[in-house]
């Protein structure tokens, strides 16, 4: 143990939370492991896979560019930027070494309550982004040249709503650069709900043409805290997706999975909200110097409350009414025999 891994111990002790350290490594190794990882790998690999998309010169970056404020990101290696095609090993090699340096700025971070228990998360999903990585290119995991410890509290204390992460970084770009191509190849599902003449739902063409919008402004704006959103909306619409492809194969789900993604996305609005608040906090009332403009912050809150009040009423009108309505319909049949 270095003196930097004797300075984040220290915080923990110092942070009155009981046996902080132990509850993040046991939550990080135990359960996050089995149940992130496996999206941080499938962010990774579609990443890879949208890699020939055009992007601008300034987010084509190679290993040998590669800084410790490069760490942040929805993605947290620059080897899913439009450079991936370019890079040699030699290159990867000099990435790994960032690794190593990264907790040198474990003395910036500052420990907020929802670090604890939402750091875990972000990190399990990074820990799968280099899985993922790895596996693709064939490379030595960065993991492997970091005591675990280290690298677990490492992400668990500075990587979320600090002020750090509120900065505008080459990484945090690319990512929301992919992110909001993404969101235009989304508007593929409202192009097949037409073809078949199926009902269009306002919520469905409303959320796709708001978030294009939003996703679009927000990386126009170079917003510091787009990797939240992103990596949330990645998390849900990866399940929501799969979902959506096995009804196309005729696949019977039974109806609990639906009303779990349907749970998931309003969990999203509030967590829309909470990061919305957040940086609303750090920006007016904190007054720290982040990359978060004030168009954007009210673009945002508005966008994802109407949100919540549309899949609530989505969920009440599709799940909760017709409960209603079957019991109504079993009692009449109960009276007519």
């Amino acid at each position: 143990i270095n003196s930097y891994d004797e300075e984040v111990i220290q915080m923990f002790k110092n942070f009155e939370y009981g046996d902080v350290k132990g509850a993040i490594e046991f939550f990080t190794t135990r359960f996050c492991k089995k149940f992130l990882q496996p999206i941080g790998m499938l962010n990774v690999i579609l990443v890879h896979l949208a890699a020939w998309l055009p992007a601008p010169d300034c987010w084509k970056r190679t290993g040998a560019d590669v800084n410790v404020e490069d760490s942040h990101g929805i993605t947290p290696l620059l080897l899913a930027g439009s450079a991936i095609g370019k890079m040699t090993s030699n290159e990867i090699y000099k990435y790994n070494s960032v690794v190593q340096t990264l907790v040198q700025g474990l003395h910036q971070t500052s420990f907020t309550l929802i670090q604890v228990f939402i750091e875990p998360l972000h990190t399990a999903f990074k820990l799968g982004c280099l899985k993922a990585a790895e596996t693709l290119l064939n490379v030595d995991p960065p993991l492997n040249k970091c005591k675990k410890l280290r690298t677990v509290l490492y992400f668990a204390a500075s990587v979320g709503i600090t002020q750090r992460y509120l900065t505008h970084n080459p990484v945090s770009s690319f990512s929301l650069w992919i992110f909001t191509i993404m969101k235009l190849i989304e508007f593929g599902d409202t192009v097949f709900i037409v073809l078949r003449k199926q009902p269009l739902i306002f919520l469905h063409w409303y959320h796709h043409i708001t978030v294009f919008l939003c996703t679009w402004h927000s990386f126009g704006e170079t917003i510091g805290f787009g990797s939240w959103f992103s990596l949330v909306n990645t998390f849900i619409h990866s399940y929501m997706y799969s979902y959506y492809a096995l009804k196309a194969m005729q696949v019977r789900i039974p109806k609990w999975i639906s009303i779990m993604l349907t749970v998931l996305q309003i969990v999203q609005m509030f967590w829309g909200m909470v990061i919305t608040t957040s940086a609303y906090y750090y920006v007016h009332i904190a007054q720290i110097q982040c990359n978060v403009t004030t168009s954007n912050l009210k673009f945002s809150a508005l966008m994802y409350l109407s949100y919540l009040i549309l899949f609530v009423n989505f969920f009440a009108q599709s799940y909760l009414s017709n409960k209603c309505v079957n019991k109504a319909e079993r009692k009449n049949e109960i009276k007519t025999q």
